[in-house]
């Protein structure tokens, strides 16, 4: 997540927090690249340079997810393929 640790909100008024709830799906970003120092608001058609999409995964395939619950206490335990 090197890549958007140091994001920032747009706004001073708004709360952002980069977090993943349900971990079996990974997170989708979107990265446009734009000639010249452009705002939203002021992209304009064919100034787009370069345009990716980026997965970022939270478990590895094969790997058995087992959600706990005792009282007050939630934790889950990702146990990989092949361990006891």
């Amino acid at each position: 997540m090197g890549l958007f640790w140091s994001l920032k909100v747009p706004s001073q008024n708004s709360i952002f927090r980069l977090v993943k709830k349900d971990v079996d799906r990974p997170m989708e970003f979107k990265i446009q690249v734009f000639d010249g120092d452009l705002t939203a608001d002021q992209v304009k058609p064919g100034s787009e340079i370069a345009r990716q999409t980026i997965y970022r995964t939270f478990m590895a395939p094969n790997v058995k997810r087992i959600p706990l619950k005792e009282g007050k206490i939630k934790g889950t335990v990702f146990i990989p393929e092949g361990t006891c």
